[in-house]
């Protein structure tokens, strides 16, 4: 019963450091593909749709149109730094906020919204706002 017990233990221990990891590791795969100006990059981060604004416009595209959306910003607003730094979760979500910085070095809010499904997080939600 013992060995049953430190089983479950270790799995419990093990299941929630590997989706700590999982998360960190989309994290930061959204964090380079935003300072590279990788659109297509974060499109395919994107399961069915996802909600994107940018300043006060938002919309939810799916990720062929968020791909054209994207593309459209960083053309606009060429990437200087991205840098996602406090995270948090909620339900089977986590988000992270940051900040996005242009080449002529605008400061936008960045925050990312990842939702698990089926064992993977994709993107949910992506917002560059204002600072206020």
């Amino acid at each position: 019963m013992k060995r049953l017990y430190i089983f479950w233990l270790w799995l419990c221990i093990f299941s929630g450091i590997s989706a700590s990891y999982a998360q960190d590791d989309v994290f930061r795969q959204v964090e380079i593909a935003v300072q590279n100006g990788d659109a297509s990059a974060i499109s395919q981060m994107i399961k069915g749709s996802a909600d994107i604004t940018i300043r006060e416009e938002e919309g939810t595209y799916t990720n062929t149109q968020a791909e054209f959306v994207l593309k459209s910003f960083f053309q606009k607003n060429p990437p200087k730094m991205a840098k996602l730094m406090h995270k948090g979760m909620s339900n089977n979500m986590v988000y992270s906020i940051g900040t996005y910085t242009t080449t002529s070095n605008t400061n936008l809010r960045l925050y990312v919204l990842l939702k698990q499904d089926t064992g993977r997080y994709y993107l949910q939600e992506l917002r560059f706002e204002n600072n206020s």
